[in-house]
């Protein structure tokens, strides 16, 4: 099995794989319309899971898209306010 699949158990008890679709930054940002800066933020304070491998970040789409379930606009509302503040100072 590779690492981006993930097992499931059919109604039968038959394991299934399915293939969890990673994406890199460049994706995540053109995804949610964000800054690079903006997208590191997001994965340095742990908004967004991520999977490092090697120098590469890898994030899995759920991620983005529980992120967005939970009210993502939210939290980068938040995010940009305080790159705002951060450039005032």
């Amino acid at each position: 099995m590779k690492s981006n699949e993930k097992k499931i158990s059919q109604s039968t008890g038959t394991p299934l794989t399915v293939a969890i679709r990673q994406i890199t930054i460049s994706e995540m940002q053109a995804e949610l319309a964000i800054s690079r800066p903006t997208a590191q933020r997001l994965l340095d304070q742990k908004i967004i899971p991520f999977i490092r491998v090697g120098r590469c970040v890898r994030i899995p789409q759920s991620g983005i898209i529980e992120f967005i379930q939970k009210g993502g606009e939210r939290d980068l509302g938040n995010l940009v306010a305080n790159e705002v503040v951060e450039v005032a100072k």
